[in-house]
């Protein structure tokens, strides 16, 4: 019997195409979210220094300053959900990039010297781990929202009160 080895299907262009278009949408939805994510991560910044500012000025006897102390600690949280998002998404753009070059060097130069198997090993492993890190990151955008949410909730309900 002979060992199974996996071939590109070289008849039909359209399925190299396939292959390499999966990795490629994934990274261009990565890119979509990351480039909005890095102006939540601009907003967010800018709404913990003005806290922070806003804070230093105060006087600490002040009676809305421990709302501002919560309202700062919620930012920097905010802040670290962010980038750690944002780092997840730098890695899922790598991870779908080097698949489809695994994937491109696999039915290019490695099919002559037998290692198509090494190749596509490599594009569904770095596939997997960018979609991995792709749900990751969209998870930690959902708890930053939430957290978001939070606090607009008890800046209203400040402001309710002092009426």
């Amino acid at each position: 019997m002979r060992p199974l080895r996996p071939t590109m299907p070289e008849s039909n262009p359209f399925a190299v195409l396939s292959f390499i278009a999966g990795p490629a949408l994934l990274t261009n939805a990565t890119t979509v979210l990351l480039l909005g994510t890095i102006n939540r991560y601009a907003r967010a910044l800018d709404r913990a220094r003005s806290l922070a500012q806003q804070l230093a000025q105060s006087d600490p006897k002040h009676v809305g300053r421990d709302r501002l102390v919560r309202q700062l600690d919620a930012a920097q949280r905010r802040v670290l959900y962010i980038v750690r998002s944002l780092t997840m998404f730098y890695v899922s753009i790598g991870c779908f990039g080097l698949g489809t070059l695994s994937f491109l060097l696999g039915t290019t130069l490695l099919e002559r010297i037998g290692g198509v198997h090494a190749a596509t090993i490599a594009m569904f492993a770095t596939t997997t781990i960018g979609v991995g890190a792709l749900i990751l990151g969209t998870v930690g955008l959902a708890w930053e929202s939430s957290l978001s949410y939070r606090i607009l909730r008890e800046e209203a309900a400040a402001v309710r009160a002092s009426y």
